[in-house]
């Protein structure tokens, strides 16, 4: 019984977690990022409505909130031990159902994600 009021607390949680994206304090929004990162790694499947939410944030105008999205993405979706199968995959799972904007976004991720040379050639090809 616990732990469903436990779930139900997460769950109320997010609506004001992805208002926390959009917050004017740069550390309230950085740790919306790390919540929302927390909570898709255990595999509470509504946190990728805050994910998809915090793609546009890579646009934001301060480094430290763009860095902190790609370094989310990287580990999520896109990290160094996955093989580029797996990378391949995770990327088709992010467009899927994405809006334009969205598709935007993630295509500006894919730059910065080439910049640090997270993606191997074998994922485009």
């Amino acid at each position: 019984m616990d732990y469903e009021l436990f779930l139900t607390g997460i769950h109320d949680g997010l609506h004001l977690l992805i208002m926390m994206l959009s917050s004017k304090s740069q550390q309230d929004t950085i740790e919306a990022i790390k919540v929302f990162k927390l909570l898709f790694q255990y595999g509470i499947n509504e946190s990728i409505f805050g994910i998809k939410k915090m793609l546009t944030l890579v646009f934001n105008k301060e480094k430290s909130i763009q860095d902190q999205v790609v370094e989310t993405y990287e580990q999520l979706y896109f990290d160094r031990s996955f093989t580029p199968q797996v990378k391949c995959k995770n990327l088709l799972k992010l467009m899927r159902d994405s809006t334009l904007t969205e598709i935007t976004c993630i295509e500006e991720l894919i730059l910065k994600f080439n910049e640090r040379e997270t993606l191997e050639k074998e994922v485009f090809n």
